[in-house]
């Protein structure tokens, strides 16, 4: 062990030589080249420097063109920032406010539906027993077996008029509640389209603002030495691989976190299907007792020891409060259904704001590599000019790439709001 250990030492200590070889051997190269330039300046005559000062003196005339140009558009892009800044404000509040009377809505229309569908099954059931009634009346021949009979026939009828009554009202409150929404959508349609609009605008401005000023320093650039073309390559070259280091950091921090997330939200998916199997139980056993219930009010009429009908009597009073009890266990996991709801869809907007965070970091970090490598490219003095034409076309085709993909991802969320 100690003999590897001393060989590893003294291979580190070769490769630190070497890096320092290295290290000087390029700091004396740049010395060279400098001292190149500085003769090679020396060198040329006055003609050239006569025609130097010419260039210069037209340099410093467009060069303040470009700059008020630029000032310009850094104006309207400001005046742009600070609207979409309150426009954010106002957006996060109006959000807030249409998530919160959505979720208000469809719980009044979910209770609303439930309490429908057991009104319905009530009247289901009270048809069932006038039905089997309207058989006992036409079998029986005594005259006080049929009174009784129309008695509850006559009960019956008015126990399913009062239903119908109270469904008839259930379905124009849940008709009421779903025009609410589809209001409440539309207007929301409308202030996402301008919001979305603003954003494209402040946008397209903020671009247009760095593709002028890239432009003007990509002038200026090609106009001065080589020293200032090698530095620039340099900070163009440090700052992508920053940029390409701290995003591929973000992603793998990012896929640990929706890792996470996503275990989250397999877990709330578990709950929420196990409350609604419970929902569901709890509904078929309230169905069952409920036909017990018939059963032994039909039993009722024709048994006449008091003994077995108070026996009948306890019975359907125990099932009375079983269906109660049901009804609320009902309540309770209709209530934890809709928390997990509420928690899955946080759980998946952070995960997609995640992605949309990733996706952004690849896109400007794949523009930074794209301009590092513009830059190389435009290092000699003769390339100048066609790197400069490239340099146009390629931001043109950026402009009308991402102009095409604001207009694309704005139809698309507008086809999502009118299919919501």
């Amino acid at each position: 062990m100690t003999s590897l250990i001393s060989q590893i030492t003294t291979i580190k200590n070769i490769l630190k030589s070497q890096t320092n070889k290295k290290i000087t051997t390029t700091s004396s190269i740049t010395d060279l080249t400098n001292k190149i330039t500085e003769i090679d300046s020396k060198v040329d005559g006055s003609e050239h420097d006569a025609n130097s000062a010419q260039n210069e003196a037209l340099t410093y005339i467009t060069e303040g063109i470009e700059a008020t140009y630029v000032v310009e558009k850094k104006n309207i892009y400001e005046q742009t920032k600070n609207v979409l800044k309150v426009k954010e404000e106002e957006y996060k509040e109006k959000k807030y406010k249409y998530e919160e009377e959505k979720i208000v809505i469809n719980k009044q229309i979910t209770e609303k539906t439930t309490k429908l569908t057991s009104y319905e099954e009530e009247i289901s059931n009270l048809k069932d027993r006038l039905e089997s009634n309207n058989k006992r009346l036409e079998s029986t021949t005594k005259e006080e077996e049929k009174t009784s009979i129309n008695r509850e026939i006559t009960n019956i009828k008015n126990e399913i008029e009062r239903n119908k009554k109270i469904t008839d009202e259930y379905k124009s409150e849940i008709n009421i509640f779903k025009s609410q929404m589809a209001n409440m959508m539309m207007n929301w349609t409308a202030y996402y389209s301008n919001y979305t609009n603003i954003r494209a605008q402040t946008y397209n401005s903020e671009e247009e603002y760095k593709e002028f000023e890239r432009i003007t320093s990509n002038r200026r650039r090609h106009k001065n030495h080589k020293e200032t073309h090698i530095t620039k390559i340099n900070s163009h070259k440090k700052k992508a691989e920053t940029h390409r280091h701290a995003c591929e950091e973000t992603k793998k921090k990012v896929d640990k976190q929706k890792k996470h997330y996503k275990k989250q939200r397999y877990d709330l998916r578990c709950e929420r299907s196990r409350h609604e199997h419970n929902s569901k139980t709890y509904t078929k056993e309230i169905t069952i007792e409920e036909k017990k219930i018939v059963e032994l009010r039909t039993k009722l009429t024709t048994i006449k020891d008091e003994s077995e009908r108070t026996k009948i009597l306890d019975e359907i009073t125990g099932l009375e409060a079983s269906i109660e009890t049901y009804k609320q266990n009902i309540k309770t996991e209709i209530s934890k259904m809709h928390k997990n709801e509420e928690e899955e869809t946080t759980i998946s907007t952070k995960i997609t704001q995640m992605d949309e965070t990733v996706k952004k970091l690849e896109t400007e970090t794949i523009k930074i590599e794209e301009e590092s490598k513009i830059v190389e490219k435009s290092t000699s003095n003769e390339s100048t000019k066609k790197v400069t034409e490239i340099i146009k076309k390629i931001q043109k085709t950026k402009e009308d790439k991402t102009k095409n993909a604001l207009k694309d991802k704005i139809n698309m969320l507008m086809s999502m709001l009118e299919n919501k």
